[in-house]
């Protein structure tokens, strides 16, 4: 599985290319993972540090709106146990506010968890993104987004009665970060 969304995403980011106004970039920055598991009206939540870094490709569609798809690793220190890392893989669409620097961007975004035990939990997940950034000069930018998962991590056939799910656990993550775009 691994090997094909390699694949996929390198073919993806290849065609890219062929668009005249494509820019191609890099980000780093902050990752703030939060875990909720809601059981039974009981809800415990849990934050992690991290750090992410990854690739980007900016598609100018018009003069305000762009489209953004990116492959990002992320790599979490949760405060007991092992640390963890995970693959994002967002398109986002973004919208200039006027000739400001600033733009608006929301998405939907696929969330990998590497390293999981997938007899309990579903490796992927889809989450909601939004956020803001700024265009600091032509090819460096700043931005913060934040993202929440729609999908149910547990399985529905590990923790159900008659079909009903007994636990939910879906994460939040906020990231805030700066790039170059080539």
């Amino acid at each position: 599985m691994k090997k094909l969304l390699l694949l996929f995403l390198f073919s993806v980011f290849f065609s890219l290319g062929s668009f005249a106004q494509t820019q191609f970039g890099f980000k780093a920055g902050y990752n703030n993972f939060t875990s909720f598991i809601e059981s039974d009206g009981i809800k415990f939540t849990e934050s992690s540090p991290g750090v992410y870094a990854g690739f980007l490709a900016d598609i100018t569609v018009s003069e305000n709106f762009h489209l953004q798809p990116e492959a990002i690793y992320s790599h979490i220190f949760p405060n007991q146990g092992d640390a963890y890392q995970s693959i994002y893989i967002p398109v986002l669409g973004k919208y200039y506010i006027a000739e400001s620097g600033f733009h608006l961007m929301a998405g939907p975004q696929a969330h990998w968890r590497l390293e999981l035990d997938t007899e309990v939990f579903n490796a992927i997940g889809i989450d909601a993104i939004f956020g803001a950034g700024f265009d600091i000069t032509k090819h460096f930018f700043a931005e913060i987004r934040y993202g929440f998962e729609l999908t149910n991590r547990f399985k529905d056939d590990v923790l159900s009665v008659q079909g009903t799910s007994l636990a939910k656990l879906r994460a939040r993550t906020l990231q805030i970060g700066v790039g170059y775009k080539l």
